[in-house]
């Protein structure tokens, strides 16, 4: 028998119908062995020049806002430490009117000097109830010998005036004399 020759179209045809005749066995094959697992995971990669760069600003602007924030809360610390001194002074004073039972309020007073006791009654004008006595002072004493001498408005001393006292001017209108000056009662404005 003799071989026959083959010619390029009868090749490709084998070829083809050899392929067709492995492919099925080969798919078996493939179907047989296990699939790789897939999946996306972690892992370490190396920089670049240009994302070190990008990352490097990156930590700058973080930098720039974690300062930023420090600020912000150390101000509101500030602010909210004044503000409970605030609040504290309030609980600690409403504590002291408390425990004492007074609190310190302004009166509109005529002085009483008592050179016997020695004191100086402070007695409210409206009232006439003595809110607050004193010891005399060296200026109490001056204003004693004012009076003797009469040097006080130019009398017999009963209308002293120590820079304090309330006037009644030629009007009948109350004045405060404070300091040798003379000021008109809220009314009289």
């Amino acid at each position: 028998m003799g071989r026959k020759k083959r010619n390029e179209e009868d090749v490709d045809v084998m070829d083809a119908d050899a392929a067709a005749v492995l492919t099925p066995p080969q798919e078996e094959e493939k179907a047989r062995k296990p699939k790789p697992a897939r999946r996306t995971i972690a892992a370490e990669y190396r920089l670049t020049e240009g994302e070190l760069l990008t990352i490097s600003d990156e930590l700058a602007e973080a930098h720039e806002e974690l300062d930023q924030l420090e600020e912000q809360k150390k101000n509101l610390q500030d602010q909210k430490k004044n503000e409970i001194a605030v609040v504290e002074a309030r609980i600690n004073e409403l504590v002291r009117k408390i425990r004492s039972k007074v609190e310190t309020r302004e009166f509109f007073c005529e002085a009483e000097l008592d050179f016997e006791l020695k004191i100086k009654r402070w007695r409210d004008v409206k009232t006439s109830e003595v809110v607050k006595t004193e010891e005399l002072s060296a200026q109490d004493y001056q204003q004693r010998l004012r009076f003797e001498e009469g040097v006080d408005n130019g009398t017999d001393g009963s209308n002293a005036d120590d820079g304090i006292w309330p006037e009644d001017d030629e009007n009948g209108d109350d004045e405060e004399i404070r300091d040798g000056k003379e000021e008109q009662s809220e009314e009289d404005e």
